[in-house]
């Protein structure tokens, strides 16, 4: 990882480890839904293999893993809740938001500002359906990671540091416009400079690359 110094210990390897993920979570998402199958057998067979430690290891941490279970169980029930009530949450949501105008405002703009990608997410999902394209569900970091932070057009490093309007940010780029019939997909979308996915936009660059 770049700025760190090589780990040489047990410690020091967990440490850099637990950073690098925390620092790489659209990689390791990515990786961990593409070898899902895999990685479960692995845990599997390992668990298999050394029993007594897992035994051991539940019996130090029982009550831990009981609260982690019960908050699963907890969230998997408010999902369950929520598909199952879906009109009626939406018809509850809207009138507290038209009693509560100004909370209902507060609360959308910390929600925008605490998840940036979630609103790019959405307004691009948005852009394909108003222009009834294919959409297929995906988040920008994950192709953001899986371009390498490069920029497709210019192919020069994206600093993920910059944010809009700088025209170094970070921009999803649809290869084939959506006006153009193009779709909200991973196979159709790549990572670009803000300023680069402008000029392409303006200049047609998009459509020589595709020739």
């Amino acid at each position: 990882m770049e700025g760190m110094v090589p780990a040489t210990t047990k410690i020091s390897k967990a440490a850099y480890c637990r950073e690098w993920r925390e620092k790489n979570k659209g990689k390791v998402a990515a990786y961990n839904l593409e070898f899902k199958e895999e990685i479960t057998a692995r845990k599997k067979e390992w668990a298999a293999n050394n029993k007594e430690y897992m035994r051991e290891y539940y019996e130090a941490n029982k009550e831990r893993l009981k609260a982690e279970r019960d908050e699963e169980k907890h969230r998997a029930y408010s999902r369950e809740y929520h598909k199952a009530n879906k009109e009626t949450r939406a018809i509850y949501n809207k009138a507290w938001r038209e009693a509560n105008p100004s909370k209902a405002k507060a609360g959308k703009r910390a929600w925008t500002v605490a998840n940036p990608d979630k609103v790019r997410d959405m307004g691009h999902a948005k852009r394909a359906r108003d222009r009834n394209a294919t959409i297929e569900v995906f988040s920008v970091t994950e192709i953001y990671e899986r371009d390498g932070w490069i920029c497709q057009l210019c192919k020069k490093k994206v600093n993920r540091r910059l944010k809009y309007p700088n025209p170094l940010s970070k921009s999803l780029d649809h290869i084939v416009p959506l006006s153009k019939g193009g779709a909200h997909s991973r196979a159709n979308v790549h990572l670009a400079h803000l300023s680069c996915n402008v000029k392409a936009l303006a200049g047609g660059v998009k459509q020589l690359r595709l020739m």
